[in-house]
This record gives C-alpha cells, structure tokens and sequence, in this order.
C-alpha cells in the first residue's frame, strides 16, 4: 500500500450482512492512523497500524449499520402504534380501488 505524506489512503469496506459498500479514507496522525468514513460520521478510528485501522472500520461500520436498523426499526413500530401510518395505507386503498397501480409481476 503506497502512503504519500499529507493525503489520505482510500479503502474500500463492504459489509457482507447488509451488502452494503462504503469508501474510507485512512489518513496518519503523528504515531498513530486515523480512519473514517464520511457518508457515516459515527464511523470513525483510531489505531497503530493501517490494518488495525482497517479492522476497527470494518466492526465499527457493522456495529453502526446495526444500530441504525435496529433505530428505523423501532420508529417504524413507534408510528404503527402512532397511527401515522393510516393515512397512507387509506390513500393505497383508494388507489387500488380506482385501478391506479401497477401490477407486479
């Protein structure tokens, strides 16, 4: 892996659960590396070598891809519970009942 003083190191980390990939960028610190990835602000690390570095990413981006299921999880069953959901389901009624779909195959 080439380092040039200065410019970050580009990584690609993919997450195989959620078939998700995301480019981090990895970039030394004094002694220590710094990686993070900048579509996910909470994804961020540090460590001594570019390999922890890279290691650490991978968990941290799982760990978070994780809590933000689990998050949209939890608010969609907040807004089942709500009844905000019932205006939409009243209008995809009507549609169907005025034959304006598309049928999937």
């Amino acid at each position: 892996m080439e380092f040039k003083e200065g410019y970050p190191l580009t990584h690609v980390v993919h997450n195989e659960t959620f078939d998700e990939t995301f480019t981090a960028y990895i970039k030394k610190n004094g002694v220590a590396w710094l990686g993070w990835i900048p579509d996910l602000p909470e994804v961020k690390c540090e460590g001594e070598t570019v390999e922890i570095v890279q290691k650490e990413l991978h968990d941290i981006l799982h760990q978070t891809l994780v809590a933000i299921e689990e998050a949209w999880d939890e608010q969609f069953e907040a807004d089942v519970k709500a009844g905000r959901l019932e205006p939409l389901i009243e209008e995809a009624k009507r549609s169907c009942e005025e034959g304006n779909y598309t049928k999937i195959v």
